[in-house]
């Protein structure tokens, strides 16, 4: 479970969450039960695609042919050792032992997100950056949830001015 835990923090990160179907969840178009999150995977060759998630599908393929008598495919690309849906609850219980070996304070799994965005606004990537990988509609909608980071991102840009006319 650890390495699903690890995958799935590594998709909050960056990637987009949604409460709606999208098309690609989980290879076809599909409709969802409600109250299930679905995850947006980017495009094969993307550079937006995660490693980890390549390796992901390596394991999963790997599991899958282990346990062919009992996998249920569904195609998802997080599963349960027979291929099913996971179950929030561990999930959750699972997070929580990683965050507390990892000896950090706890963090909500969709906090990393915002986490991830203010770290990558505050080193100055741009916002449309920023913007693409949280699947954000629009550029205006990060900026309008991140308006607490360009204070300091407005202080960083004047003084990069200062820098070029040597003031």
């Amino acid at each position: 479970m650890n390495v699903v835990v690890r995958a799935v923090c590594a998709v909050l990160r960056t990637a987009s969450v949604a409460a709606e179907p999208v098309n690609g969840a989980n290879g076809r178009d599909q409709c969802r039960k409600a109250g299930m999150r679905v995850v947006r995977r980017p495009a094969e060759g993307s550079q937006q695609r995660e490693p980890g998630l390549r390796e992901r599908r390596l394991r999963q393929m790997e599991e899958r042919l282990r346990r062919a008598s009992v996998w249920q495919d569904h195609d998802l690309v997080f599963c349960n050792q027979a291929g099913g849906a996971l179950h929030a609850s561990n999930l959750r219980r699972a997070f929580r032992r990683l965050i507390a070996r990892a000896g950090v304070p706890y963090i909500r799994p969709y906090d990393m997100r915002h986490t991830a965005a203010t770290l990558l606004l505050l080193a100055s990537v741009h916002p449309k950056v920023v913007s693409e990988m949280l699947g954000h509609s629009s550029v205006t909608i990060t900026l309008s949830i991140y308006s607490h980071v360009l204070p300091m991102i407005q202080r960083d840009a004047a003084a990069a001015m200062d820098r070029i006319f040597g003031v």
